[in-house]
């Protein structure tokens, strides 16, 4: 600046340089596995597949260690008597209560093959039939036809079949993928077969692992008992009661579970990983204040058991308060940090190196970045409240021209 208090073209330049190697600086430190793919430590997994070291080392611990929050091979946990977890190196658990008429399930899996598998290992707890499957959400129903039919030889036919008011209208219009316009189904069912890597070869530097799905026939059958909010039901001997509202997490449709008798909660709410408030594959704003409120309610309830769709199950109401305060605490920082930067002017670019989670979050079991990561998460939100436009480029609002009657 010139001691006329003029900015000089020499002034500008300077301070562009420091801007530029501020932002470099930002980027170098910037810690991504996703964001900074070719700077990732890779190791190789049994099968000769190549994953990042971080997520080889995660893989390998005992399903047990105090560091794991999934399960990710074959297991059959006895959580209590009478309880039980179902562990795959899939996606989804499948959980197990037994009250004294029979069985409750929760979730079947993805398709015929993976219902088989957790009907064979189900059969290893217990002989007692069946009395009601419950679908958490429509993303991990497909195994139920083989349950079904099985349960059916042995002369069960009359099963409930329970599940959010929209999940058969979901199933029929999107298939389980939800859409604002269930138009483009199709297509977000293409992005998740590209997501979740589902052609992938068994063997060699490409193939599947943890979290792949493999296609296969699907058993959806339809929900014969929608239940809603705050109904109560006996199953099995055992008093139910239904929620509905106030839990929405990936999907609106969820069905959270409590057992009061048992202190047992069944849920779609705690993964064991950061919560995906956005999926690559699209879909609909997963609202972070949302999220939080269904942790909250989980929070309100004080379970002494907690059997997850996603997260290895835990026990003790001490233990689990400690990971649903670390989980809602992780939502609340991220939603209002992206909220905190928002108003300091920054963009969604910015927004992926600005908003990073606590040391003590980060090393939080339950909020391991190995789905997605918190550096997708911000970019989302600010989209939801601004649409595509961020105000840096050719997005910004221009004035009007008045050029004849209409202007431009």
């Amino acid at each position: 600046m010139t001691k006329s208090g003029k900015i000089t073209i020499a002034g500008i330049a300077a301070l562009l340089m420091t801007l530029l190697a501020s932002a470099s600086e930002t980027i170098t430190t910037f810690q991504s596995p996703y964001m900074n793919a070719g700077d990732t430590e890779l190791a190789t997994m049994s099968n000769g597949a190549m994953v990042g070291a971080d997520t080889k080392a995660y893989l390998d611990l005992d399903p047990d260690a105090p560091e794991r929050a999934s399960y990710d091979d074959d297991i059959v946990v006895e959580v209590a008597d009478g309880v039980w977890t179902i562990g795959t190196a899939g996606l989804v658990n499948s959980h197990i209560v037994r009250g004294p008429d029979g069985l409750i399930v929760y979730d079947t899996g993805e398709n015929d093959a993976e219902g088989t598998h957790f009907y064979k290992m189900l059969r290893t707890v217990s002989d007692l039939p069946i009395r009601a499957i419950i679908y958490s959400h429509e993303h991990y129903v497909s195994g139920t036809r083989v349950m079904v039919e099985a349960e059916a030889e042995r002369g069960n036919t009359d099963i409930k079949i329970i599940g959010h008011p929209r999940t058969n209208e979901e199933m029929a219009k999107t298939g389980g993928l939800s859409s604002i316009h269930p138009e483009v189904g199709g297509i977000l069912m293409a992005r998740a077969v590209e997501q979740f890597n589902f052609y992938l070869p068994v063997e060699g530097p490409d193939a599947a692992f943890k979290n792949t799905l493999v296609p296969g026939a699907g058993g959806f059958v339809p929900v014969n008992t929608p239940v809603e909010h705050g109904q109560k039901m006996n199953i099995a001997g055992l008093e139910l009661e239904f929620l509905t509202e106030g839990i929405a997490t990936d999907t609106a449709n969820q069905v959270m579970v409590w057992i009061p008798s048992r202190k047992i909660v069944m849920n779609n709410i705690i993964w064991g990983w950061f919560p995906n408030i956005y999926s690559a594959r699209g879909g609909r704003y997963r609202s972070p204040e949302q999220w939080i409120e269904a942790v909250d309610n989980i929070r309100s309830l004080r379970p002494e058991i907690l059997l997850s769709s996603h997260h290895s199950t835990m026990a003790g109401a001490e233990f689990i308060m400690e990971r649903l305060d670390n989980y809602r605490d992780s939502l609340a920082y991220v939603l209002d940090q992206t909220l905190k930067n928002i108003l300091l002017g920054r963009g969604p670019t910015e927004l992926r190196y600005d908003v990073k989670l606590p040391e003590h979050l980060q090393l939080s079991p339950s909020l391991i970045q190995n789905y997605g990561e918190v550096a997708i998460m911000s970019p989302r939100i600010y989209k939801a409240l601004f649409g595509q436009a961020d105000g840096a480029g050719h997005g910004r609002s221009r004035p009007r021209c008045r050029q004849g009657k209409g202007g431009l």
